[in-house]
């Protein structure tokens, strides 16, 4: 392993990979191992990682009465643990066994961490309800359309009120570099990326209905943050 996390690094799947892939992609246990370092392993990695999170909170601070957590995909845990450090209690998903083990290993002190469940995004055996907030990061952009439809209406099944999930956007400077890409024949598509109008739209066909919006870095991120809550809350 290098000093600093790169481009070739063991965790970093395919850009172009078809969500099956990276279904069984996360299911190793050398990528898991590299996950964290690829994403944390270097100074502005950390500190991307915490401006991703200030704006998470700044959600669950609209949010309000957010005591249980659901963290799916959980991964690793990085970001299972600074919800914890807000007081809730914290389940976590994921459909790796391997990325639980090592969150398993490396949160293991933190007591309000309650669970660890193996499930399918798409099939959760959680009842109607089950959480205060379900957070999802770092996934629906692996996700084609339709699918990433049928898990959030699967994630606001199990939310008693709340959604806070993060979704990819054609507004910026990445999107910008994709054209240029494109356009010089560098890559042959460009990536699975919204416009609000189809984000607006997919909401919508999943029930939920979007409470605020919150871009991580105008111009510089192609992230959203999206607050949601079940229409039948």
């Amino acid at each position: 392993m290098s000093s600093q996390p790169g481009k070739t690094d063991v965790s970093r799947p395919l850009d172009d990979g078809e969500y099956t892939y990276k279904k069984a992609f996360y299911q190793s246990a050398d990528v898991a191992e590299d996950y964290d370092f690829h994403r944390l392993g270097s100074a502005g990695r950390r500190r991307r990682h915490l401006a991703n999170w200030k704006i998470i909170e700044r959600a669950l601070d609209a949010a309000g009465g957010v005591s249980s957590v659901l963290d799916l995909p959980c991964g690793t845990g990085r970001f299972s643990r600074l919800i914890a450090d807000r007081g809730c209690r914290v389940s976590c998903s994921d459909i790796s066994l391997e990325m639980m083990s090592v969150a398993r290993r490396v949160h293991s002190d933190i007591a309000s961490v309650t669970d660890f469940v193996q499930a399918d995004a798409e099939r959760l055996p959680y009842p109607d309800g089950a959480f205060d907030c379900v957070i999802s990061l770092r996934f629906l952009h692996h996700v084609d359309g339709e699918t990433r439809v049928n898990i959030l209406r699967e994630l606001g099944r199990i939310s008693g009120r709340w959604l806070v999930v993060d979704l990819r956007h054609r507004y910026g400077y990445h999107w910008l570099r994709w054209k240029v890409k494109r356009l010089f024949g560098r890559v042959s598509r460009m990536p699975p990326r919204l416009t609000r109008r189809q984000l607006e739209s997919e909401m919508m066909q999943a029930g939920l209905k979007i409470v605020k919006v919150f871009s991580v870095a105008p111009i510089f991120s192609d992230k959203w943050i999206v607050l949601a809550e079940p229409k039948h809350s």
